[in-house]
C-alpha cells in the first residue's frame, strides 16, 4: 500500500490525479494538520514530523510513502533516503514531488529567454534554496523566488479573500508587473487550490504545478518496482492529526469518500 504525507489538503491534488488514472488505487493519506502551517517551521521540526508520519504509515502497511508536500520534500528527502531509511527501514521507500516539478518546468518552458518568471513557495522551501539552485543550474536565470508565508494556511481555511489579498500584497511588495510574468511555478501543493485566482491576477502566465506529473511518475515507478506494488482493492484510509473540518470539505470537493 502507498502512503501520502502532507500538512493538510495540498497532497489531495496529487491523490486526486492518481485516482483519475487508477480509480481502485489503495492508499493511506496522512494529513498532519496539527503541524499546519509546516512552511514556517524549522528543518528539524519538519523532519521529525515527517519521520513520525512515515513510522505510522509503515506500521499500517505502507511500503512506500510519497511526500506530497514541497516543504517536506526539499527539507527532508535526501536525509530520509540516504540516512534514515537505510538505518531503520531498508526495505521501505520515500519519494517526493521536488524532482518531478523541476522536470515539468523544463518540459513546459523551453525558451529560457522568457522573462520574468515566478517561483511561489512556503518560507521553508524558499529558505532551503533547493528550487533556486536547480532552476539556475538548468538555465532559468530570470525566475524570481517569492516566499508566501501564511498562503497555504489561508488556503487550508478556505479563506480565498485572504488568498487574493496575500497575492496582491506580494505584487506590490516585489513591484511585479502581472502582465509581464511569463510563467509561475507553484512549489507548494496547496497552491493548486488557488490556481484560478493566481491565473486571473497573472493572465499571461503559464501556471506550472506538479500534481499530474507526480501521479503519472508514481504509477510508472510502481510498475517498475513491483516490491512496492499496491493492490487494486480500493482500500483507503485518512489520518488527520488535528482539526479535520476544513480537510473534510476539500475531500468532498474531490469526491473522495472519507473512510478513515
Amino acid at each position: 500500500m502507498v502512503g501520502f504525507y502532507d500538512s493538510g489538503v495540498g497532497g489531495l491534488t496529487i491523490l486526486g490525479e492518481v485516482l483519475k488514472l487508477q480509480p481502485n488505487f489503495s492508499y493511506i493519506y496522512f494529513a498532519d494538520t496539527k503541524a499546519m502551517p509546516l512552511g514556517d517551521k524549522s528543518v528539524e521540526f519538519i523532519r521529525d514530523r515527517v519521520k513520525e508520519a512515515c513510522i505510522q504509515l509503515f506500521a499500517q502497511g505502507c511500503d512506500l510513502v510519497v511526500l506530497a508536500c514541497n516543504t517536506a520534500s526539499v527539507t527532508s528527502i535526501r536525509y530520509l533516503q540516504q540516512v534514515w531509511l537505510r538505518e531503520n527501514y531498508p526495505n521501505k521507500q520515500v519519494l517526493s514531488v521536488a524532482i518531478p516539478l523541476i522536470e515539468l518546468v523544463n518540459e513546459e518552458i523551453v525558451d529560457l529567454s522568457l522573462s520574468p518568471g515566478l517561483l511561489l513557495s512556503t518560507l521553508a522551501t524558499h529558505n532551503s534554496g533547493f528550487y533556486q539552485y536547480k532552476l539556475i543550474t538548468d538555465g532559468f536565470l530570470n525566475c524570481q523566488s517569492v516566499p508566501m508565508p501564511g498562503f497555504a494556511d489561508t488556503i487550508e481555511k478556505s479563506d480565498f479573500v485572504g488568498v487574493l489579498n496575500i497575492i496582491e500584497q506580494k505584487i506590490k511588495l516585489h513591484k511585479l508587473d502581472p502582465l509581464k510574468i511569463e510563467y509561475i511555478i507553484l512549489a507548494c501543493t496547496h497552491y493548486k487550490w488557488a490556481m484560478n485566482i493566481i491565473q486571473n491576477l497573472f493572465p499571461k502566465a503559464n501556471i506550472i504545478e506538479p500534481s499530474q506529473i507526480v501521479a503519472s511518475k508514481l504509477l510508472d515507478y510502481l510498475s517498475r518496482h513491483t516490491e512496492f506494488s499496491t493492490d487494486n482493492s480500493r482500500n483507503s484510509k485518512f489520518i488527520v492529526t488535528g482539526e479535520a473540518g476544513s480537510f473534510n470539505k476539500f475531500l468532498k470537493r474531490l469526491e473522495i469518500a472519507h473512510q478513515g
